[in-house]
């Protein structure tokens, strides 16, 4: 088993203003139970996509 401890996730997400693009950098941490402390936008969206080709 896996110390949730010993988990990284960062997740990288383009932002695009007027003046400029950037990366915006989103620390994900997951509890004891293996749950997820956020789930940005489109962050679990290529399940949904795979779903959706098979349908």
């Amino acid at each position: 088993m896996i110390n949730a401890e010993n988990v990284n996730i960062s997740y990288f997400s383009r932002q695009t203003t007027e003046i400029e693009q950037f990366c915006r950098i989103q620390n994900i941490r997951v509890d004891r139970t293996g749950e997820l402390s956020d789930y940005p936008i489109d962050f679990m969206d290529e399940w949904n996509n795979q779903l959706l080709k098979l349908i």
